[in-house]
């Protein structure tokens, strides 16, 4: 068996953050892994000591989604947002707004996905509306949080291939 896949994720410009995985699994399932609510709760818990206990997603072009995280102790977090553009199990294009803003501004979110003999490569690119935002989430913790993330997508879809 392979190593586990290893996110990089590095700045690019005034306002973008760029993660890049690739996986041994088709795109189909990494696909399956960014919309379907069972992998997202699977991959995407947050911090320790969180689990994501509200998740929706319509994956087409208009769609909704709901994140909610809680936390042992009773605190909460959450965002929305909307579906731009869905061409499974290629690209997908979604806007997002935090119920209590940690960035100023909004962000658009950018997966692109590519299939080549037996794996696929996720480019993930958050493209904030302020250089201001870009610098909050380039911050260390916050690249820990998101490569630790897609570390466990990596897993999920390479355990289920």
């Amino acid at each position: 068996m392979s190593a586990p896949a290893t996110p990089r994720c590095e700045a690019r410009g005034e306002r973008e953050l760029v993660l890049t995985l690739t996986v041994h699994a088709p795109a189909a399932r990494v696909w399956a892994a960014l919309t379907e609510p069972a992998d997202l709760r699977a991959w995407l818990p947050g911090a320790p000591g969180w689990t994501l206990d509200v998740c929706t997603f319509e994956p087409r072009a208009g769609g909704a989604f709901r994140y909610e995280w809680a936390s042992g102790d009773g605190q909460r977090m959450g965002l929305s947002g909307e579906v731009l553009a869905a061409s499974a199990p290629a690209r997908l294009v979604a806007r997002e707004v935090w119920d209590e803003p940690w960035y100023p501004g909004g962000a658009e979110l950018v997966h692109e996905l590519s299939e080549a003999d037996g794996a696929t490569t996720l480019v993930f690119t958050v493209r904030y509306d302020l250089p201001e935002a870009r610098d909050l989430a380039a911050q260390p913790d916050v690249v820990a949080g998101m490569t630790t993330s897609f570390a466990r997508l990596a897993a999920l879809v390479e355990s289920s291939r």
